[in-house]
């Protein structure tokens, strides 16, 4: 039974790497749960994607810009709009269109998970190849 559900598991997994599914949007998922040890899991593992995009998602979490729409679940940038919130897609950066404010939900952190994000976002800076970064 074990190994009947291991290959149903594998076979998801290729099937979902063959439509291009992105690994980070389990990850994203995982940040919208309530239990913050779980959301504090998420955030290593998206930090350990090491991108220019990881390093948007942890700071609009931080910075509480890190949504997801109602309807669709999908995670979402957010930035103020006439009316609402324009919206950006998470992993892709693309355009998810204006919003208004109850049809987008907060990903929350907590005291504990904020340090981590501040310490990861230093890390990522410290770290960047670009030497202007690296001294911003």
């Amino acid at each position: 039974m074990r190994l009947f559900v291991a290959v149903l598991l594998a076979a998801g997994a290729c099937v979902a790497a063959a439509q291009g599914a992105d690994p980070r949007d389990d990850t994203l998922e995982s940040l919208k749960a309530r239990d913050f040890v779980l959301k504090g899991r998420a955030i290593d593992a998206l930090a350990e994607y090491r991108d220019d995009r990881t390093r948007a998602i942890l700071s609009a979490l931080l910075e509480g810009n890190l949504y997801y729409i109602k309807d669709t679940g999908r995670t979402v940038i957010v930035e103020d709009a006439d009316g609402g919130v324009k919206t950006y897609d998470a992993i892709s950066g693309e355009d998810a269109g204006i919003h208004g404010k109850r049809e987008v939900k907060k990903l929350t952190v907590n005291h504990k998970l904020r340090v981590k994000l501040r310490g990861l976002i230093a890390d990522f800076a410290l770290s960047d190849a670009d030497p202007d970064r690296r001294l911003a």
